[in-house]
């Protein structure tokens, strides 16, 4: 059979369908197999296969249904988890075989719902396996070329680019993420080149490999505002261990991403969450970016999450006492800046009747020292450009304002303890920067712990001898 007449029986079933009860269930036993109907077009089905296809598409309806039934499965229940499916998928956070078993308990539906979910979810896979049985080798082929192709042609830019001006825009780009966007704009034109556009078909992949690494089990809270009506930046995600209960309050770490302060993204998280097998909590946020909000714009909104969660520990079972930070790069700026600048920078957004303190902080190669920095770089113009950017003006325009930005100028007595990791192969911030922070908080005598990584680079240290030496520092101070 051609590919016109496929077209046509289904087309025949559909108007059948709507004169009769009976021709109406002839149409359902195509219910599942609708879906795989476009996928099997090049192959060219015979007449044979399109009935038996029919047959083994009855019989798991069937079985889909009788689940439903049992588990009770509502309409509403389809819709919830069809919404949590929907909203994973478009922001690439689960690859696809992932996103069927644990939709259903990311929308906390109770477990006998969930099982039904995961039930069916192992039909459905069931069921494309048995049809490409009945495929040929060649049909399989056929399929397998055209397969290839389809995906080439989705993914070209100038397939794309629907006004051909050799751009893309957000509403040309499929399954948009604003986070994402930003991340490859490096020109902050609010449109993708063909380069930009492969920078950010690349970090969409980077999350996406990140975030399989979440355990199985984990309590996600997505997107929770943390300021009211705010910004749509200012948000965070929340990650409890499996079979946490409120009698035993979580402590919390805080992750703050990098990306110079003009991109980056909390869906970035992976290995982080390591911590959440010691016995923590790990919230992950975004704040506004220097492309649109110079300093301390950004110091505001990571203060505003803390006194947010510190708020509402008692709803996410959190230990409001006991807080600490974790950030790298422009994240480790930030962090350390919170640690070390007291009440300063707290802003008056959302929360405001809670301490925005915290007991512990985690600097991964974070500049400490804007100063320096400057003298650092001043022979690459161009690196020069991510502080400008923050500041909203050059160092040498305004020294005191960045002065004020660097952690090194609010050390105290009263600064909490910090661990401090740096890459000796730095080449983006100098290792330097560590070292006279270390240097001045010791002078302060705070606790502090410097572990200096030998040939590591401006990169997140992914080995699990480096995150243990992390939640062996939140251990000895959150717990």
């Amino acid at each position: 059979m051609n590919v016109s007449k496929i077209f046509l029986s289904v087309f025949f079933l559909v108007i059948l369908s709507c004169s009769s009860a009976a021709q109406k269930k002839a149409s359902e036993r195509l219910y599942m197999a609708k879906f795989l109907l476009n996928r099997l077009q090049p192959a060219e089905l015979t007449n044979a296969q399109l009935q038996e296809i029919e047959t083994i598409s009855e019989a798991t309806h069937k079985q889909i249904l009788d689940i439903r039934k049992r588990t009770g499965i509502t309409k509403e229940v389809m819709q919830k988890r069809d919404e949590v499916f929907n909203s994973l998928r478009d922001s690439g956070q689960f690859e696809k075989n992932e996103l069927l078993a644990l939709t259903a308990e990311i929308a906390n539906l109770p477990e006998k719902e969930a099982g039904g979910f995961t039930e069916m979810a192992e039909l459905k896979k069931v069921f494309t396996q048995s049809v490409m049985r009945l495929l040929t080798e060649e049909q399989k082929t056929k399929l397998a070329k055209a397969k290839k192709k389809k995906g080439k042609r989705k993914q070209s830019f100038s397939a794309l680019d629907q006004d051909k001006n050799q751009f893309l825009t957000s509403n040309e780009i499929p399954n948009f993420n604003q986070d994402v966007f930003d991340q490859a704009d490096n020109n902050i034109d609010n449109k993708l080149s063909e380069k930009e556009y492969k920078s950010y078909v690349h970090y969409a992949k980077r999350i996406a490999k990140n975030r399989a690494l979440i355990p199985k089990g984990t309590q996600i809270f997505f997107d929770i505002a943390y300021i009211e009506n705010g910004h749509e930046r200012q948000k965070l995600d929340l990650y409890l261990p499996e079979n946490s209960d409120s009698e035993n309050p979580l402590p919390l770490v805080i992750w703050i991403h990098g990306g110079g302060w003009k991109k980056g993204s909390k869906q970035l998280i992976g290995h982080q969450l390591y911590l959440l097998s010691q016995g923590f909590a790990v919230a992950s946020l975004n704040y506004r970016l220097s492309r649109t909000d110079i300093f301390p714009a950004q110091i505001h909104d990571c203060r505003a999450a803390v006194r947010f969660l510190r708020k509402n520990a008692k709803t996410y079972h959190l230990d409001s006492d006991n807080i600490g930070l974790w950030g790298s790069s422009a994240g480790g700026h930030l962090v350390s800046l919170m640690g070390t600048s007291n009440k300063k920078f707290d802003g008056s957004l959302g929360t405001i009747d809670v301490s925005s303190e915290v007991k512990a902080v985690c600097n991964w190669f974070g500049v400490t020292d804007f100063e320096t920095m400057n003298k650092a770089i001043k022979s690459k113009p161009n690196k020069v450009k991510p502080l400008t950017m923050l500041l909203g003006e050059s160092i040498e325009n305004n020294p005191e304002l960045a002065r004020q930005a660097s952690p090194i100028t609010h050390v105290s007595d009263d600064t909490p303890p910090f661990l401090i990791m740096h890459g000796t192969a730095d080449s983006i911030v100098p290792i330097e920067q560590s070292q006279i922070f270390y240097e001045k908080l010791t002078s302060h005598n705070i606790p502090v712990e410097y572990i200096i990584v030998e040939d590591w680079k401006h990169a997140f240290f992914k080995n699990e001898k480096e995150l243990k030496q992390v939640a062996a520092f939140f251990s000895r101070y959150l717990k």
